[in-house]
């Protein structure tokens, strides 16, 4: 990805399409870094961002919890 073709000089908006678009809550995820990207696609629902984040946050744990559980279940099951 050519992100200086976008406007992006080190993971950051520096032409004035770029930071205009920035502005707004839209950015190239390609040239973003990897931690913000969630950030930076919520950014747009700017009244709901907090809660967007939160559910995705929760959604996370519990991807990563649950099968743990099921597994733990099945196996007591098996004895």
């Amino acid at each position: 990805m050519d992100c200086a073709a976008l406007g992006y000089q080190g993971q950051q908006p520096f032409s004035d399409a770029a930071v205009a678009l920035a502005d707004q809550g839209y950015y190239a995820l390609s040239c973003r870094g990897g931690n913000s990207r969630i950030f930076d696609i919520m950014e747009p629902y700017k009244e709901v961002s907090t809660f967007l984040i939160f559910l995705v946050v929760i959604g996370r744990g519990l991807a990563d919890i649950v099968p743990s559980i099921i597994d733990t279940h099945f196996d007591t099951l098996g004895t």
